[in-house]
């Protein structure tokens, strides 16, 4: 039987009796903000379990989903809330996505995963992604506290296009012959570039910026690496802050450690920022500021967008004068003078990552890192 929710009246759909799957009604926005919760769902694997599009602020909780394609599918809707949620024998468990082609209001970002138990599922337990050309970049998830075992294929995988997000305190270990635990990239084979390696510019949508901290991430134990950044086929998925491809941080892995790339080419993950003048908190209008980027490809540089805050355009761009050097950093210079109206600016660069590379893993060409939103404000008074 299929269910069909109309959240646009305010709907929820809690409590119901055991249902074979639920599709949300697209555009739900209009009327925010409802909920499905305590449903048990049991289908078949040509059908997902609970899928919800264009469904801003809805809230998933609590509930039993067993045997289906993915078990909760999220696409396209702001600020969703998926917690305690238990799912085995799925396809996929739970996927949170951003489609290309969708405009306005309609994004993912800021969507919290919680508390979720996921056990038995045959390819993918969680997957975050924004692939394919035209997707919006998935900004600010939470991803916390959820416990994954005998996953089938990869754990969490970060697939594409995930930016400024938290993965943290999460549990995920696989089954004894399951690849790795976390799986970070820019690019979903098979959906970007058909066959692999067959688009020189297939549209790379990197992952980066991501504090990815306090988790367990145990692959399978026959020679299964826990970690990885390229993986087969590869993804090639850039560096994080907090976890990288010669570094495991504050996380806990089982014994396959990180998949090592051939040659480790920079010794940092790839950032680029700037730094106000004699000791001040912002960058009087007309003055300067220091402009400077580690980990970036060497021989490129980095590209400065500076807009009004929610702004598309730019209102001044700086491209430095100078290019990273060999091992991978580019050194502090001036910036032009900086002739905009006292204000909070955001700021936004690109960039070319020195560690990821596609479509071979050890000598392909650098992942760019396009329309990095940094967290904090250029001050202008």
């Amino acid at each position: 039987m299929d269910f069909y929710l109309d959240l646009t009246a305010s709907s929820s759909c809690v409590g119901l009796p055991a249902i074979a799957f639920l599709r949300v009604n697209p555009d739900a926005i209009l009327n925010p903000g409802g909920e499905i919760s305590g449903l048990t769902i049991q289908a078949s694997l040509n059908h997902n379990g609970i899928d919800v599009n264009r469904s801003s602020y809805i809230r998933i909780a609590n509930n039993r989903v067993r045997d289906t394609g993915t078990g909760i599918a999220v696409t396209n809707s702001f600020k969703a809330i998926v917690d305690g949620n238990r799912m085995n024998r799925t396809d996929a468990a739970i996927t949170l996505q951003n489609a290309p082609g969708v405009g306005g209001i309609f994004d993912s970002s800021e969507t919290s995963v919680t508390d979720n138990r996921i056990t038995d599922n045959l390819n993918r337990a969680m997957r975050l992604k924004a692939n394919g050309s035209g997707a919006k970049p998935l900004r600010k998830l939470i991803v916390t506290g959820n416990t994954i075992t005998n996953y089938g294929l990869t754990g969490i995988y970060v697939v594409a296009g995930v930016q400024n997000s938290r993965i943290e305190n999460n549990y995920v270990q696989g089954a004894p012959n399951s690849y790795y635990a976390l799986w970070i990239g820019s690019i979903n084979p098979g959906e970007d570039d058909n066959p692999i390696g067959s688009n020189p510019n297939p549209p790379l949508n990197a992952s980066f910026d991501n504090q990815i901290n306090l988790n367990t991430f145990i692959g399978g134990n026959t020679g299964q690496f826990d970690v990885s950044f390229n993986g087969s086929p590869n993804v090639a998925g850039p560096d994080q802050p907090s976890i990288s491809r010669g570094w495991k941080g504050n996380n806990t892995l089982g014994s396959g450690g990180i998949d090592p790339t051939a040659s480790n080419f920079c010794s940092q993950y790839s950032h680029a920022y700037w730094v106000y003048q004699n000791g001040l908190n912002y960058v009087p209008s007309g003055g300067i500021i220091y402009l400077a980027a580690a980990g970036i490809y060497p021989g490129t540089k980095a590209t400065y967008h500076i807009r009004r805050p929610n702004e598309v355009t730019d209102v001044m761009t700086i491209t430095t004068q100078t290019a990273a050097n060999s091992v991978c950093v580019l050194n502090q210079e001036n910036s032009p003078s900086i002739n905009l109206q006292p204000g909070l600016y955001d700021v936004y660069i690109d960039l070319k990552d020195g560690n990821a590379r596609y479509s071979n893993p050890s000598s392909g060409a650098p992942v760019p890192i396009n329309n990095w939103l940094q967290s904090v404000k250029l001050d202008v008074r």
